[in-house]
């Protein structure tokens, strides 16, 4: 029998330790054509492979020159995010999902939603404990379904947005950057 490629561990929770449920309200995008390098986890395979670094991408991705994220507010307690599998064993695959809702009726906001309808990015999703994950990668990137609703007199009035891609909702570990990329 073959040896495994990555040494499993056990995966335990510690009693009383903190574990908070839901999103932030600040999150952020970034067009693909804006990242010089797109940064990705180890592989299965890579010398120095473990559970954590084949799910997390560690260094922070490289925008060309005046580009960075930008920033998505989301609605407190009114988004969420996960992954989830898809497919059949021997050809098992994951796709990841997010829903956030942003407050009102703007221009900028109709004209966004145009824009995500062929839009190629990334969405970065931060955890209500501050944990941030990557929805999309250059193979496949997110994909941002917006609608509106005017609400009744007592709902909620403003946007919805459904993120998908295919593949795991990666820990993005450098975080929210909305500063512009310099030149080096």
């Amino acid at each position: 029998m073959a040896e495994p490629i990555i040494s499993i561990v056990d995966l335990l929770h510690a009693n009383g330790s903190n574990n908070p449920s839901g999103l932030a309200t600040l999150h952020g995008y970034a067009n693909l054509e804006d990242i010089k390098t797109v940064k990705t986890p180890k592989n299965p395979g890579d010398v120095g492979a473990s559970l954590e670094n084949i799910a997390t991408i560690t260094e922070a991705h490289v925008f060309n020159v005046g580009k960075c994220m930008s920033k998505l507010y989301g609605t407190e307690n009114k988004g969420k995010g996960g992954y989830a599998p898809v497919g059949e064993k021997d050809s098992m695959g994951y796709k990841a999902s997010a829903e956030l809702s942003h407050p009102g009726s703007k221009p900028v906001a109709d004209g966004l939603a145009k824009v995500f309808s062929s839009w190629n990015g990334l969405v970065f999703i931060k955890e209500a404990d501050s944990i941030v994950r990557q929805y999309g990668s250059p193979e496949f990137p997110a994909s941002v379904k917006v609608t509106y609703d005017t609400g009744n007199n007592e709902g909620y009035r403003g946007y919805k947005l459904e993120i998908t891609a295919y593949g795991q909702a990666v820990i993005y570990t450098p975080g929210l950057n909305f500063t512009p990329a310099a030149v080096v």
